[in-house]
């Protein structure tokens, strides 16, 4: 286990693009609910329905935010809940796990929105409110057919997905003893930006060196995450917490695997090209001293294989290309991080709005 000691707070250094004029994006947010009740047995055991589905249709663009509400909710000790969503495609993200202590809830409403702001207390009690997502102890087991994990604990997830298709809930009582009910059943906030994605008319500027001395990887934009790599692991950290730590040999070969299909939609005078892959991924590639890097944006699942989800939703993936990445929204933005392997030769940060998928700031470097 790595520790760090972080006296001085980070700041976020970015150096924003002169960006020719955008369309604006023209978001849409719509709510979906299954209002069948579900219930939830004296555990161990899965709820009836296992899963509860709702389906979306409709919506256009991609996925920028997302939020969900358990609608009278009954639970004689909630410590034994663990509640999974699961997209239409395979992502998933822990709404609760072994949180919300041992005093009864009684018809309450809870909704779970990352800009909330406080988790679910471990002792409870849990009342009434709105929450981020909250799991104790990752690694509960959810029976099939919800899909194995790992599996994150962050709405962030499903940022750039696809919003239509059915999306499922999976509920289980882990313990004995206790039982209840999701009376109301539950519903699903979707927002999207139904533009297509733009990139900007003018080269990015690129920071000039910085480093604060302790070895990370991404100085240049050291906030809101910092990421290392050393002999053993490559980890991330926010302000006063890890946010994962996973070893270097489990990372394994780069993943083989067809690549998507991909339409090229904008292409800068420099030689950057922004690709919309069949996947419903964007795919950035660019060149960086004389390399040829890409970095995949939304949640990478064809050709790419997640190794880590972070406490607030940071994704460590392995890509195609055989190099690591780091993928963060944090803020309307969201930045990634993509370098060579450990020890690092080159790296690139890019930032991103999370609406427009217009490139905001970008920090190259050699090591």
């Amino acid at each position: 286990m790595h520790t760090r000691r972080w006296t001085l707070a980070l700041t976020i250094v970015l150096i924003l693009t002169a960006l020719l004029p955008l369309a604006p994006a023209q978001a849409a947010t719509a709510t979906f609910t299954n209002a069948a009740s579900i219930a939830i047995p004296t555990g161990p055991g899965t709820a009836n329905p296992y899963p509860s589905p709702i389906a979306v249709s409709g919506l256009s663009g991609t996925i920028t935010k997302v939020t969900v509400t358990l609608s009278g909710m009954n639970h004689t000790f909630p410590d034994d809940l663990d509640v999974l969503l699961v997209g239409p495609g395979g992502q998933s993200s822990v709404l609760m796990s072994d949180v919300g202590g041992g005093n009864d809830i009684v018809n309450g409403t809870i909704t779970f929105d990352d800009a909330a702001g406080s988790f679910i207390a471990d002792g409870g009690p849990l009342a009434s409110g709105t929450y981020r997502p909250t799991e104790i102890g990752p690694g509960d087991p959810y029976p099939a057919p919800a899909p194995a994990g790992p599996h994150g604990a962050a709405l962030a997830l499903f940022i750039g997905t696809t919003p239509n298709g059915t999306w499922s809930l999976y509920v289980v009582d882990d313990l004995a003893g206790d039982g209840g009910s999701i009376g109301g059943g539950w519903s699903l906030t979707i927002t999207t930006s139904a533009s297509a994605p733009v990139v900007p008319g003018a080269t990015p500027v690129v920071a000039p060196p910085w480093d604060p001395g302790d070895g990370r990887l991404n100085p240049e934009a050291a906030a809101p995450l910092a990421i290392y790599c050393d002999a053993d692991s490559v980890y991330a950290y926010q302000i006063g917490f890890l946010e994962f730590d996973f070893p270097l040999d489990q990372i394994g070969p780069a993943p083989v695997a067809p690549a998507p299909q991909r339409t090229l939609l904008a292409e800068h005078a420099d030689g950057t090209r922004l690709y919309q892959l069949s996947t419903g991924e964007y795919q950035i590639v660019s060149v960086v001293n004389g390399q040829e890097q890409t970095a995949i944006l939304g949640n990478a699942t064809t050709g790419h294989t997640l190794l880590a989800t972070g406490v607030s939703g940071a994704r460590l993936y392995r890509l195609n290309t055989g190099e690591l990445q780091v993928n963060l929204v944090h803020g309307g933005e969201e930045y990634v991080f993509t370098w060579d392997g450990c020890p690092a030769t080159r790296a690139i940060t890019r930032v991103y709005d999370v609406n427009t998928r217009a490139l905001l700031a970008e920090y190259a470097r050699a090591y």
